[in-house]
């Protein structure tokens, strides 16, 4: 239609334009209404659409302060030269135009005899070729010019012909003339009406770039789009101002403000504002600074109160200016027009608006926060101040702490910061609590820390001693658990020297607990046998429990069975007389842990169930994840793999779920995803699993997200990762005192190390273990010790040596019923007695390792154990080897054989045809194998296969 660049986010309006013209042109012409506010581009819209229309445009308007009936019409016969004259005889009032009519005179004339004598001249203007009459403003148009409208559509029904209608949308309110010119319209069949509406965030972005050149940043677009609403004559304004005052950078996320810039008022804005509020009454001027004083949102009411006009509410409301939300409440119909008045009032009389405003709402005991404003915008500071303070601690006590906060930080702004009295530190500290509690993690560890470099607060140790406990729970909150723990061992002392024995027992558990999640048992059990010491002088069960089943879980990392159990016993003693279901449901995860690092999984997975059962019934859900997260490592373990990734989809699904649950649940299902060998899946959990933990400062669990991570590369042939993760794995075992989570990835990291040669990582895995069964009574390490000698002696090249250590790791294994553990050594085992010349035990074992992987559902494992099984002349366990095995993926014959159809070419039709299968089944067959060979795509995935060996 035109050469100008296309309007942005009007895409439909400019078709339906394209449409109404060709229409017209074809003789079906009539009326279309072209609405929005202010700003939304009418005018541009219908300009460019009328450019190349073919139609001769006639414009008129109608305007704010006058009255003149039919007004656009006149003002179209005047500009086009025509003469239009009405009969004198018609007019009874001697000396007046004759063409004029006012509201005054339509009673006093021929009505049809005038309509008639504007009609001729208007078709006199229109003449013979394709006509349109564009009438602008129709929001200021009165009755008798929108009555007229469907007239003058039907009278040119003859010519080609288009009358435009346009006007404002947010100022037709109540029984506008236009409402009734467009039912009318739609009862005669004539009404044709194109809206156009603000821009969302999606066109306002497209207009900022075609301005600006170059693509904004989201919060670039933030801002523009809540400062204009995304009225496009308001975006276009605030880019020209941006661009011209040098606001803006550029960043890697794209245009942006500059740091400390503020985003000032264009004149432009400010000035279509005064020009629109130059139209209306002294009243409801008065009445509208009011209303931007008062707030966003108002209340009639308490405006009436102050300015007490309904008469000028009214104007205010038939103008557009406010809008009626709900029954006596209302705004600004936007924001910036708020905003423009509020910087024309003068300051004194802002001041005198706020008190009287705040009179007035204190009357009506109005919300504390509210009359707050009020007074602070009079001046009294301190009387705000205290409302402030009044409104925090309400909100505060309640348990709205989203609110308290921000009411305590206005009022501590209303504070100077050298004062320093009791009122203000209690102050700070319920902040700082309610920051906490609220994520604001940042703000609560500085009001934290004021407390604590205060001079006043130093006096009560009360005070100091809640500052460091909450400072410690505030950094064990962002993972930063080695800082937190100091702080909360402050906290302690200071309890301890206040005399409150509980309070301090608390905190030296919590000291407990944060070393645990770090791997630092020694301070643990340190923190652990202080709080046993105190809580055996308060003689309370509930504080023994929890302190004595922390204590015995400690030990238990440290593999001190002798000392685990009985402690354990003791707690749970405690925990059934102090009759408090949190407690018990504790000490059962306690003694469950206690199991659980000895290596006597179904135990550990009785008492974990047994512990999520009393959470369950106790309304203790937060609990009880942490319950299901533990238990399903524990389930693992003992080979019911499908169970545990069953209830660790039940924790990742949970939608408020504690991070520490989640992790571990993230971390158990990536190793067994990994292990079934389900590549995309694994390395999805996986990978979540080690960013919580590190967020959350949880050490151990990297053991088995790294271990995952490395299974997959060696799956997949990329050693140099696999090694780069087992060596990770060393390096956090070197800044821990672990002495059991690392265990379970040293098996085939030593088998990984031992068939590449690599000699100084697999001497690594053996004083790991060498240095964990020195001190730990658990009898899991000394199996793995015993396999990664096996290792070392067969990359020594000492077979015969390497089977006794595998038969031993076997044995102990066995007596252990670790279903996974068993494939490795007897996997190993059969290796090294093939390569001794003992092929018919070294086969039995090979078999055996065979169905376990398979009833496992390991299928990586199983494929190469099935692959050495079919070398005829046995495989041989090399120091040496280049690497894995060639890895068939751990694929049924059925999937073998869709995996070579599939690389040909085939569609998902052709393979089932040729394999007299349907077709769903080879869907399921095809997706299974993109997921194996982590591919997205056919081509890729035929790609792969080739490389493979298996196409």
């Amino acid at each position: 239609m035109t050469s100008h660049k296309p309007l942005i986010g009007r895409e439909k309006q400019v078709d339906e334009f394209e449409e109404i013209f060709a229409s017209a042109l074809r003789g079906e012409g009539g009326a279309v209404l072209v609405s929005g506010e202010e700003g939304c581009g009418k005018s541009r819209l219908i300009r460019d659409g009328l450019e190349e229309s073919g139609f001769r445009v006639l414009v008129g308007r109608s305007y704010s302060q006058s009255n003149v009936p039919f007004q656009p019409f006149i003002e179209i016969a005047e500009k086009s030269g025509v003469p239009f004259s009405f009969g004198e005889g018609s007019a009874r009032q001697s000396g007046s135009d004759p063409k004029v009519m006012t509201v005054e005179r339509l009673e006093d004339c021929d009505l049809r005899a005038y309509e008639s004598a504007l009609l001729e001249s208007l078709r006199e203007v229109a003449g013979e070729g394709p006509t349109c009459l564009l009438l602008e403003d129709l929001q200021w148009s009165d009755h008798a010019t929108c009555d007229w409208i469907p007239c003058v559509v039907e009278a040119f029904a003859d010519q080609t012909f288009l009358l435009i209608g346009v006007y404002r949308s947010e100022e037709i309110q109540g029984k506008h003339s236009v409402r009734r010119l467009r039912n009318e319209l739609k009862r005669r069949g004539l009404y044709r009406e194109i809206e156009l509406t603000a821009f969302g965030p999606k066109e306002t972005d497209a207009l900022i770039e075609r301005l600006l050149g170059v693509a904004p940043s989201r919060s670039l677009i933030r801002i523009i789009q809540q400062r204009t609403r995304g009225i496009p004559l308001f975006i276009e304004e605030f880019c020209d101002l941006l661009e011209s005052k040098k606001l803006l950078i550029e960043t890697p996320q794209g245009l942006s403000l500059g740091e400390g810039a503020e985003l000032p008022m264009p004149e432009g804005v400010r000035d279509a504002i005064m020009m629109k509020l130059g139209t209306l009454s002294d009243r409801s001027r008065a009445m509208i600074e009011a209303a931007a004083v008062y707030g966003d949102s108002l209340d009639f009411e308490n405006l009436l109160a102050v300015e007490d006009s309904v008469e000028a509410l009214d104007e205010l409301l038939q103008s557009g200016l406010l809008i009626e939300s709900e029954s006596g409440k209302g705004k600004f119909r936007h924001a910036l027009l708020r905003e423009a008045i509020l910087e024309e009032i003068p300051w004194t009389h802002k001041r005198i608006l706020h008190q009287r405003f705040s009179k007035t709402l204190v009357n009506q005991n109005s919300p504390s926060d509210v009359v707050a404003h009020h007074l602070l915008g009079a001046g009294e500071r301190e009387a705000a101040r205290a409302v402030f303070i009044e409104s925090a601690d309400r909100a505060y006590e309640i348990g709205a702490f989203g609110d308290s906060l921000v009411l305590y930080r206005q009022a501590l702004d209303l504070w100077d910061a050298e004062t320093d009295s009791d009122r203000r530190l209690e102050a700070v500290q319920r902040l700082a609590q309610s920051a906490q509690l609220t994520g604001q993690l940042e703000e609560a560890k500085k009001a934290w820390r004021e407390i604590l470099e205060s001079d006043t607060a130093s006096l009560d140790l009360e005070r100091v001693a809640q500052a460091n406990k909450g400072l410690a729970t505030t950094l064990a909150l962002e993972g930063r658990a080695e800082q937190a723990a100091p702080y909360h061992r402050e906290a302690a002392r200071l309890f301890e020297e206040m005399g409150d024995k509980a309070s301090a027992t608390l905190e030296w558990l919590e000291s407990c607990g944060l070393a645990t999640l770090q791997a630092r048992y020694t301070q643990a059990l340190a923190d652990a046998d202080r709080a046993k010491e105190l809580a055996t002088e308060t003689r309370d069960d509930n504080l023994l429990a929890l302190d004595i089943g922390s204590r015995a879980f400690v030990l238990a990392l440290k593999g001190d069975r002798e000392e685990a159990y009985p402690e354990i016993d003791t707690a749970f003693q405690h925990a059934i007389r102090s009759e408090n279901p949190q407690t018990l449901a504790n000490v059962y995860q306690r003694l469950a842990y206690v199991h659980n690092y000895f290596a006597d999984y179904s135990e550990a997975t009785k008492h974990f169930r047994s512990a999520a059962d009393i959470c369950h019934r106790n309304d203790l859900e937060g609990q009880a994840e942490f319950c299901m997260g533990c238990m399903a490592f524990a389930v693992m373990k003992t080979g019911d793999w499908k169970e545990a990734a069953r209830i660790c989809r039940e924790v990742l699904n949970s939608e408020d779920g504690d991070t520490f649950p989640r992790t571990v649940a993230a971390g158990t299902a990536g190793v067994i995803a990994a292990l079934r060998g389900e590549k995309r899946k694994a390395r999805k959990l996986l990978e979540e699993s080690d960013t919580l933990s590190h967020q959350i400062g949880l050490h151990v669990m990297p053991f088995y997200s790294r271990w995952g991570l490395a299974l997959l590369a060696e799956e997949e042939g990329r050693d140099d990762s696999a090694r780069e993760h087992y060596q990770k794995i060393f390096e956090i075992w070197e800044n821990s005192e672990d002495r059991y989570d690392v265990v379970s990835s040293l098996y085939t990291a030593s088998t990984y190390f031992s068939q590449r040669g690599l000699k100084k990582d697999l001497d690594r895995c053996v004083h790991i273990l060498g240095e964990i069964v020195s001190v730990s009574g658990n009898p899991e390490p000394l199996a793995a010790f015993a396999f990664v000698q096996g290792e070392k002696a067969l990359a020594e090249d000492h077979p015969d040596e390497a089977a006794k250590h595998f038969f031993q790791a076997l044995e102990r294994i066995e007596r252990m019923n670790l279903p996974l553990e068993l494939v490795f050594a007897s996997t190993r085992l059969g290796q090294t007695l093939l390569q001794t010349g003992d092929r018919e035990k070294g086969r039995e074992h090979l078999e055996r390792a065979l169905q376990s992987a398979k009833k496992l559902g390991a299928r990586p494992l199983a494929s190469r154990i099935q692959t050495l099984l079919e070398d005829r002349k046995g495989a041989t366990a090399s120091s040496s080897s280049d690497g894995n095995p060639k890895s068939d993926l751990g694929l049924t014959r059925r999937q073998k054989e869709v995996a070579k159809l599939l690389a040909v070419g085939l569609t998902n039709k052709e393979i089932a045809n040729q394999l007299f299968i349907s077709t769903r089944t080879v869907d399921m067959h095809v997706g299974h194998l993109l997921d194996r060979l982590d591919c997205r795509t056919r081509t890729e995935a035929a790609k792969k296969l080739v490389e493979v060996g298996l196409a």
